[in-house]
């Protein structure tokens, strides 16, 4: 009996999280189609480059965007500058394995947002490499990742019954 409860307690809280990363996605798809931050290349928030060779201007990448919409939705993403060129988002309490974390998001903030890595990868390229504009970036993202989370939650809800 106590093993039903179990699972039911973590069917509902997948259902959560699913509802909860639907949430951040269609928020992100509006402050990527409404905002009026630079967009940079390279980091996910770029404060300043005179340290840096390079000529990308100071900005935020779309995952910079993606990260300061978690921040101001839930109070569990830090921010921290990394000398005075950038910043880096994290999870608190989180260790993320090697990654680099100020160009891309690491593991615990790709499972709070439900972005998978293959998605990150595709993000990452459409922004840096590609020279997509926020507005288009996030019309891939309604196209592709929130369905894929929206079907996602049909299948845990259909699982439910």
């Amino acid at each position: 009996m106590n093993e039903n409860i179990t699972f039911e307690q973590s069917q509902a809280n997948e259902i959560k999280q699913k509802k909860q990363q639907i949430t951040y996605i269609t928020r992100w798809i509006k402050d990527l189609k409404t905002t009026t931050k630079p967009q940079t290349k390279g980091r996910l928030h770029r404060i300043n480059h005179q340290y840096e060779n390079t000529t990308h201007n100071p900005g935020y990448c779309c995952l910079g965007i993606l990260c300061e919409v978690g921040k101001r939705a839930r109070k569990i993403i830090t921010k921290t500058r990394i000398c005075s060129n950038d910043e880096w988002f994290s999870v608190k309490g989180a260790i993320e394995e090697q990654e680099w974390q100020n160009a891309t998001l690491g593991a615990s903030l790709r499972d709070l947002f439900g972005i998978r890595y293959d998605e990150q990868t595709d993000l990452i390229r459409m922004n840096d490499q590609d020279g997509l504009i926020f507005s288009q970036i996030a019309q891939h993202v309604e196209e592709n990742i929130l369905p894929r989370l929206q079907k996602e939650l049909e299948q845990l809800n259909a699982a439910k019954s």
